[in-house]
């Protein structure tokens, strides 16, 4: 490992240190969830599929993606 004559650091070390300092910072924010959007894309899937009622088909899909939306705001 080289050594900057300049500051007596190894080569990189900044980039490390800025490295490190994200990471630390990625640990401490809060996560976010991942929307479990399986039942919307089944709807999406039956709307396409089945001969059903499309205008109940499009408010069923359309509360569930209500419900996510107000899940993650929350």
């Amino acid at each position: 490992m080289k050594k900057d004559p300049k500051t007596k650091s190894l080569y990189g070390q900044e980039l490390l240190d800025l490295i490190a300092t994200k990471i630390q910072e990625y640990c401490i924010s809060p996560h976010k969830g991942i929307i479990d959007d399986s039942s919307v894309r089944l709807i999406a899937r039956n709307f396409f599929i089945q001969d059903e009622n499309k205008e109940e088909m499009i408010n069923n899909y359309l509360d569930e993606v209500r419900r996510n939306l107000l899940l993650n705001i929350n």
